[in-house]
């Protein structure tokens, strides 16, 4: 056989032929400015300087393409080994992470005697556990989807699940069951104390109010209603009867408000004391006693403005990043999914009501910012009604500084999420299509820059809730004040003396407060602190409660009652922050909010006062907690 000749001279001297380079790329070397080409048959750089072809050559034809294989071979095994590489990533992770809890844990145990779950090495072994179980769920369930026997089972599972509760009478016995269970409870559990059933009467009471003054009474959904209150009840009985739930709720409380008080720490440097409280110290030097004295006022206390609406920069700043990376939006969609196949609700409103359960109503809506605007009414009502009705894990310990029991309000804060869930479906129910369900929420991540991009827009966009609140409280608090003169003075002209509209909406909740379960003799005491709450503040209120609790003048069953009537954000400044909030957040809404807040406002109320009842039947007379407790 003939060999085959090499077409030119540089192919003999292994030089790159000048064909080959005009077929490829160009190939260049910018770290020294060389350039190949081709000129007149010789090989030349990017300065016509002839290059010298005794040399070895950097380029031939035979390394390029090796490495164009050999990349695309590193492609083709990441792309084939995929799940592998992911696996073997997490896995090494977690390797780290349970050598560092395995040797914290180990520390921590030699200097603490006792485990503290809350904040030492049981904190670090819950962590572990959860991390644990979620790394396995996630694995298993990549095992599983490609097993197509097991999804062939599953999904004959789920038709018969489905088909089954799509029988007629289906929902109806679930209810059924439900109701008569909760029924013959509270008969046995109540054997000693017939008085505590009175509470019973004020939830039918509430119930039934709720039902005649529904925007839409024919079309509430009662699978709603009963499982939000279901789960009200079951949440009051976990935390006031059984202890370890009581202890859970208060470390999630605590957990939450430390987070909450890093904002104190930029707050304090921008405006000094008037955060913390500290005025500033002066010094003086007396030359008669050649001495210097250092005067230290006395504490000022913190300023409204400039301590608690800090917490707003903070937290929308944390919540910005979070949205960027996409952290929220699986937050929102696994929560909607929870409570759309309990209560019923939505994704978007649901989530909103379950921050509330420890943030303030200026912080929970922003879990949901980008879904505000797409909202229908009863939605948007369901989240103005969860502002309402919960408290801000913030505020609680102003509120148990004036001696309120903790338990109480972590527990209210608690009970009121499902519970307002069920009180705005009543009174506002759903007759159109919802835009905010599991499957219209897109997974989608922010579109800023980077994370940093992401929190200063974050900051940047509280500025205008921030304005918007004070503007409103300024308002509405003088309204108030300006109605209550009046009253006041109208009724001055006619020689009576001290009536004024809180005084008047008192008398009207006197035989609310007896229904609620409070003793004939206290009636008149809780109804002016329920009426206190809801036309001035809650702050008042449990001011008030807390002079009653600290004089020995009321009741341990009757403060309960009070603390769970009371712990809420129904009131007239309330009224103002979340139409300027979510009326920031939503500019297209805010024709549509303004129609909705007062019967949002009502909504959030009655759930405060369904929680009393719920607390009035669990509690007994003589002391913090009725009927047996659970170990």
């Amino acid at each position: 056989m003939k060999e085959k000749q090499p077409k030119d001279e540089h192919d003999r001297k292994g030089i790159i032929n000048p064909a080959f380079i005009q077929e490829s790329t160009n190939i260049t070397n910018e770290g020294h400015g060389v350039v190949l080409d081709i000129q007149n048959d010789e090989v030349v750089d990017q300065k016509n300087r002839p290059i010298n072809q005794n040399e070895t050559p950097v380029f031939t034809s035979e390394r390029l393409p090796f490495m164009k294989n050999w990349k695309d071979k590193v492609k083709e095994f990441t792309t084939k080994n995929k799940s592998s590489i992911s696996i073997f990533k997490i896995g090494a992770i977690y390797c780290f992470f349970i050598a560092y809890i395995v040797a914290a844990v180990t520390i921590r145990l030699k200097k603490d005697s006792d485990i503290d779950w809350c904040d030492g090495a049981g904190l670090l072994i819950i962590i572990s556990v959860i991390v644990t179980l979620s790394i396995t769920y996630k694995i298993v369930k990549q095992s599983l989807s490609s097993n197509t026997n097991f999804q062939k089972v599953s999904n004959s599972v789920v038709t018969k699940i489905i088909q089954l509760w799509n029988l007629r009478f289906t929902p109806a016995v679930i209810v059924a069951i439900v109701v008569i269970s909760l029924a013959v409870f509270i008969v046995i559990d109540t054997a000693d104390q017939r008085e505590r059933l009175r509470s019973s009467l004020g939830l039918l009471v509430l119930i039934f109010l709720g039902f005649v003054f529904s925007k839409h009474p024919l079309k509430i959904r009662w699978r709603c209603a009963i499982w939000g209150f279901g789960l009200q009840f079951a949440f009051g009985l976990l935390a006031l009867r059984w202890a370890t739930g009581r202890r859970a709720l208060e470390c999630i409380g605590y957990k939450v408000s430390t987070f909450l008080d890093f904002s104190n720490v930029g707050a304090s440097f921008v405006y000094n004391h008037l955060v913390d409280g500290q005025p500033l110290t002066a010094e003086l030097t007396s030359p008669e006693l050649n001495a210097t004295v250092i005067i230290k006022p006395e504490t000022i206390g913190s300023v409204f403005a400039f301590k608690i609406l800090s917490v707003v920069f903070f937290f929308n700043f944390f919540i910005q990043i979070l949205y960027y990376y996409g952290v929220m939006q699986w937050i929102v969609s696994r929560l909607g999914r929870l409570l759309s196949a309990t209560v019923g609700s939505t994704a978007a409103e649901s989530m909103s009501t379950a921050a509330n359960v420890f943030l303030a109503q200026t912080e929970a809506p922003l879990v949901i910012k980008p879904y505000l605007p797409l909202m229908t009414m009863s939605e948007l009502h369901t989240v103005m009604s969860g502002g309402f009705a919960t408290v801000a894990g913030s505020v609680l310990a102003a509120y148990i500084s004036y001696g309120i029991e903790a338990t109480h309000l972590i527990a209210a804060s608690i009970m009121a999420a499902p519970g307002s869930l069920a009180m705005a479906k009543m009174l506002y129910p759903e007759t159109k299509a919802s835009k905010t369900t599991v499957k219209d929420i897109k997974m989608e991540k922010g579109t800023e820059s980077n994370a940093l991009d992401a929190a200063a827009q974050g900051a940047a966009n509280a500025v205008m809730v921030v304005l918007n609140i004070c503007a409103s409280l300024i308002a509405f608090l003088s309204f108030i004040a300006f109605v209550n003169s009046l009253f006041a003075w109208v009724f001055q002209m006619i020689d009576v003396e001290g009536i004024t509209f809180v005084w008047i909406i008192t008398k009207i909740f006197i035989p609310l407060a007896w229904c609620l379960g409070v003793d004939a003799l206290e009636c008149e005491m809780v109804a002016e602190l329920i009426a206190t709450k809801n036309v001035v503040n809650e702050f008042a209120g449990f001011s008030k409660l807390g002079q009653l609790k600290s004089s020995n003048l009321i009741s341990s069953r009757g403060e309960g009652i009070a603390t769970f009537a009371m712990c809420g954000f129904a009131n007239p400044g309330s009224i103002g922050i979340q139409l300027a909030v979510i009326g920031t957040m939503a500019p297209t809404r805010k024709g549509d909010l303004a129609r909705i807040v007062i019967r949002a406002f009502i909504s959030g109320s009655m759930t405060s006062l369904v929680n009393a009842c719920i607390a009035g039947i669990l509690l007994d007379n003589p002391g913090v907690s009725g009927g047996n407790p659970i170990n």
